[in-house]
């Protein structure tokens, strides 16, 4: 039988509520679907919220958010906008994530 560490987080009872969700979510590899929703949450919240009812699917992966937009006049701003988006998405989640956005 092994020996429990007193520096591994898994076995030590003195760590943070945030220490416990960090482990947590990279033992079960959940890091990057939590960043996909924290990224995809960003754009919509980028969007104006009368346009918001035209986004029916984000997905983001690779550095690439994939929007599926209902409205082609709403798309084609969008495209047209999709630099300044990628800076404006950047911006809020305070690091540099998103490369590109394509708009189906």
């Amino acid at each position: 039988m092994s020996k429990r560490k007193d520096s591994d987080i898994r076995y030590s009872r003195n760590i943070s509520f945030m220490e416990a969700l960090q482990a947590f979510t990279k033992e079960n590899h959940l890091d990057k679907k939590l960043e996909s929703v924290k990224v995809s949450e960003a754009f919509v919240n980028s969007i104006p919220a009368s346009s918001r009812k035209y986004i029916q699917k984000v997905d983001f992966s690779n550095g690439i958010i994939r929007a599926q937009i209902e409205s082609a006049s709403l798309r084609q701003n969008l495209q047209m906008a999709s630099a300044s988006l990628c800076d404006i998405i950047n911006e809020k989640l305070e690091m540099n994530i998103v490369q590109k956005i394509l708009f189906s």
